[in-house]
């Protein structure tokens, strides 16, 4: 499995994330903007994985099993908008 896929940001697609490290493999950190196909939207907000295999298992979890997993990794000050504010989540585009 590769490693976290991270870079500047400029103009390639990538974008800021909330959590600090992969949510699913929690060593894995993540140290900058992440590949649009390596975020997700949930509720509202961007989150980043260090690869592709955890993308797929981050979209087999249920909403309870993905905001464990988020709330244990989440950058410092940072904290995840309360269920049903309307936001849609899914792959980010």
């Amino acid at each position: 499995m590769a490693g976290p896929r991270v870079g500047d940001g400029v103009g390639d697609g990538r974008a800021a994330v909330i959590n600090a490290s992969c949510p699913v493999m929690p060593r894995k950190v993540i140290s900058g903007p992440v590949r649009a196909d390596l975020r997700r939207q949930f509720r509202g907000v961007q989150v980043g994985f260090c690869c592709e295999d955890c993308v797929e298992s981050w979209d087999g979890l249920s909403d309870a099993e993905r905001e464990g997993k988020l709330q244990k990794v989440l950058r410092q000050g940072e904290k995840l908008p309360a269920a049903g504010m309307g936001n849609q989540d899914g792959p980010m585009r």
